[in-house]
């Protein structure tokens, strides 16, 4: 966020996978009596167990969320402890970084009693001594809802990070793409799909698929519904479709970072990212979602990309994220970054000052903007998630 005064300099890095479905399990409405097959990708999430070399040593430590839990940390009726080897426990491995593992019965397999409410299975895939674990991106416990008898809608398509509040995996498409939905439900009824406004699909049953074409940039919805007779479920995913980078020249007198203009009514952000196709600025200003009107220009020369942010108001305080986008073979990553930046910090010399991430291992550097002497920040292309938060500024 473009911040006028504020004395915090806070930086965010986030890698994320693009429609990554790290937990795949089966049936897709399973109840506490059911049996379950879970299958974990290790090339999503942390990756925790990414080529793990030792595919024969995988286990799931696994428990269960219910009415009596008091968090989602409140793990009841995990039947395994850590970094043991019980044969219960093994997971089988499917080989290319995917392990599945089999609960028959939930209620019997972790003997929950009767009338307790099982309200979500929560698992992790870990090597036997426990030093290596598959979790969410962030970290995070994986979890799997259980269902009852009562109607229940989700997308299987579009995917889903498996926290305890599900939230939508990044999605990168361009115009001329076509977005895969599958909406399923666990009762038979009328499914609808909308995709940006018009409606798609109409059918009866437990599931509708399509694949329509996305043909405009901008901000994109997928609105879906059940009904059973009785209850109307609606689901919406919103996604961003941007065009490609503008190529226009950064407009003179401006430097790396934040160039404040005369009126205090606009800035322009310069962004050092060479190498990289598009960069986009999200904060207070487009309640935090991509816009058009907020994605960055790139210079002639491929280095830098600039954007001229108006209609902000002197005195006010401006939180902003860049959304660089990265640009490996298989271009599905991108690196989040937050920036809280104090209006009195101009722009100073390139000294660097070094940061440590910990428990992350860095594959990429990206210089990035510099303010004032005490810092320069690299952004980093990282496995799994990090975080790096900067204090208060020190003034020379």
């Amino acid at each position: 966020m473009l911040k006028y005064p504020c004395a915090v300099l806070a930086i965010v890095f986030l890698c994320l996978h693009t429609q990554a479905q790290l937990l795949t399990e089966t049936p897709s409405f399973p109840r506490d009596t059911s049996s379950v097959t879970i299958v974990v990708d290790c090339t999503k999430g942390n990756q925790g167990l990414m080529n793990y070399a030792t595919t024969s040593d995988v286990y799931v430590h696994i428990g269960v969320i219910t009415n009596l839990s008091a968090n989602s940390s409140d793990w009841r009726y995990s039947p395994f402890t850590w970094a043991t080897t019980p044969a219960a426990a093994h997971a089988t491995s499917l080989g290319n970084n995917k392990y599945s593992f089999t609960i028959n019965n939930i209620r019997s397999f972790l003997a929950v009693p009767a009338g307790e409410t099982i309200l979500r299975i929560a698992i992790l895939f870990r090597n036997g001594t426990g030093t290596l674990a598959q979790r969410n991106v962030d970290a995070s416990d994986m979890f799997i809802p259980v269902y009852a008898t009562a109607l229940a809608s989700r997308f299987i398509e579009p995917a889903f990070q498996p926290r305890y509040a599900p939230i939508l995996e990044p999605i990168t498409k361009n115009v001329g793409d076509r977005i895969r939905i599958n909406y399923q439900s666990n009762n038979t009824g009328t499914l609808r799909i909308w995709f940006n406004g018009p409606q798609i699909d109409n059918v009866i049953g437990t599931a509708v698929v399509d694949s329509p074409l996305i043909t405009t940039s901008g901000n994109q919805q997928i609105i879906a519904s059940v009904f059973d007779g009785a209850t109307t479920l609606i689901d919406t995913v919103n996604f961003f479709v941007a065009p490609p980078a503008a190529i226009l020249p950064q407009p003179g007198g401006t430097r790396d970072g934040i160039n404040y203009e005369p009126g205090d009514t606009s800035a322009i952000l310069v962004l050092y990212a060479p190498g990289k196709n598009r960069v986009s600025v999200i904060g207070d200003f487009n309640n935090w979602t991509e816009a058009l009107n907020t994605l960055m220009n790139k210079t002639p020369d491929g280095l830098r990309f600039w954007v001229r942010l108006t209609g902000l108001t002197a005195g006010t305080e401006y939180a902003f994220q860049y959304l660089v986008e990265l640009a490996p073979v298989d271009g599905t990553e991108f690196v989040l970054l937050r920036r809280l930046v104090p209006a009195q910090q101009r722009i100073g010399n390139r000294e660097v000052q070094k940061f440590r991430l910990r428990h992350r291992e860095v594959h990429e550097f990206l210089p990035q903007l510099v303010v004032r002497k005490a810092f320069d920040f690299p952004a980093l292309r990282v496995a799994g998630m990090g975080r790096i938060r900067i204090g208060r500024a020190e003034h020379h």
